[in-house]
């Protein structure tokens, strides 16, 4: 289902998210990943304040969901649509930091797990703007080039590290906009002709 959401809808799939790996990850009973704390922002922040046991879910993109572009808006009268909401793909980089290669490998492990656990997300998983709403978020991991990861890294102007693309889509941004006037059709027509020759 599409949201029914306002501007807030990008800050409420970000809390979503963290409330998501918080659960399954900072207060997973497991010894190594119990108290380990998720935070939206990016390892370079992180590494500047010199924060270096955090798994790092960083919004780093935000685009128009292509196959929803054109979405038409939902009537909601007979006299009355709403208007067109704009339905956005986020892009998130995962990225576990810790002292301990073997425990990045294991946030790495379980961070992936979750995702794939959790492709859709709704209801009382949802956060901020999206409780209440009829959102689903659907979360996929996004298979990107080495060249495409090692932009990312320079413009971070980061060291690399393992990490991995999240994509949340299902995510929408409603109008403002008081919904637009207008009868809808009520008849259709069509016909068609057979071509019977070509000069």
């Amino acid at each position: 289902m599409l949201s029914v959401t306002d501007y807030a809808a990008i800050r409420g799939a970000s809390l979503s998210l963290n409330d998501l790996f918080k659960e399954h990850i900072t207060d997973d009973p497991d010894a190594t990943l119990n108290g380990i704390p998720v935070d939206l922002r990016s390892p370079r922040e992180l590494e500047i304040v010199v924060m270096t046991n955090a798994l790092s879910v960083w919004l780093y993109r935000v685009v128009l969901q292509p196959d929803l572009v054109n979405q038409p808006g939902r009537r909601i009268s007979p006299s009355e649509t709403q208007r067109r909401s704009t339905q956005l793909q986020l892009h998130y980089l995962i990225t576990p930091m810790h002292p301990n290669p073997l425990t990045q490998h294991t946030l790495m492990g379980r961070a992936i797990q979750v995702v794939r656990d959790h492709a859709q997300l709704g209801g009382s998983s949802l956060r901020g703007a999206l409780a209440g709403t009829s959102t689903t978020m659907k979360l996929s991991l996004e298979m990107s080039g080495t060249a495409e990861q090692n932009t990312l890294w320079w413009s971070l102007q980061s060291q690399h590290r393992a990490a991995v693309s999240l994509i949340v889509e299902g995510v929408g941004i409603d109008s403002h906009q008081a919904p637009a006037a207008g009868p809808p059709a009520l008849s259709r027509h069509s016909g068609y002709a057979q071509i019977v020759g070509v000069t």
